[in-house]
């Protein structure tokens, strides 16, 4: 009997919801970085050991008078690791031993932009020390990550209502949203090897690093309802 009452309603239940319209989209959010932190590499390989750790310490000592010259305090160079490893090749079909190689990484914590310009301009030059990535960061991630998701909640929005208005409805209630990525893009790598041949030229590297963006992305559920009962 209570089955039966079941099916006898289930179609009116149905027929109470309203039918929705999920909406993607997406928002992206530029700004000015509070820091820059730029990661270095120093590798050297030469047929002695001891003789890769000397190239690697007079690296690194011209890095350290680069950093001066760009005005930076060389206190500012952080030492993240440093690796040693053979360095082989294949002759007739048996690995011969070449050298050895070390690698030294760090990073330099910056906050004005001209100092990233200035230490680029001092290392083109250097063919054993690499600028191999600059990461933007931001004091107000939260805020931005907000604003973001906001801005893509209301391109969502009227997403909604473009193809609402194409089906001849309108956009209820919204009653469902979720978050579906947020993220910084990569930062951009400068090209050493190109800036190396634009100073030949005389041409001045470019300016690519002004602004950090970030973006965010939400799926939101909106209720379809006629025209005249829009109640937003």
């Amino acid at each position: 009997m209570r089955f039966l009452l079941f099916l006898l309603l289930c179609p009116a239940v149905l027929w109470a919801v309203p039918p929705t319209i999920t909406v993607e989209a997406n928002a992206i959010t530029q700004i000015v970085p509070d820091k820059i932190e730029i990661a270095i590499r120093i590798q050297n390989t030469q047929q002695r050991l001891k003789d890769s750790r000397a190239a690697v310490d007079r690296s690194l000592e011209r890095l350290h008078q680069a950093m001066t010259a760009a005005g930076l305090d060389p206190k500012r160079l952080v030492l993240d690791d440093i690796q040693q490893n053979r360095e082989y090749n294949w002759e007739s079909q048996r690995q011969v031993l070449i050298g050895y190689a070390v690698i030294l990484s760090a990073r330099i914590t910056v906050t004005d932009l001209k100092h990233v310009r200035g230490l680029t301009n001092e290392l083109l030059d250097d063919e054993d020390i690499a600028i191999v990535g600059l990461t933007l960061i931001t004091d107000h991630e939260g805020e931005v990550r907000l604003q973001t998701l906001a801005n893509a909640a209301t391109a969502a929005q009227k997403k909604a209502e473009i193809l609402a208005q194409t089906l001849g409805v309108a956009v209820g209630k919204p009653v469902e949203i979720v978050e579906t990525s947020y993220a910084q893009p990569p930062s951009p790598r400068p090209m050493l090897a190109q800036m190396r041949a634009n100073a030949q030229a005389s041409i001045q590297p470019e300016e690519n690093v002004t602004q950090m963006s970030v973006q965010g992305s939400v799926k939101v559920v909106f209720e379809l309802v006629p025209k005249h009962e829009d109640v937003r």
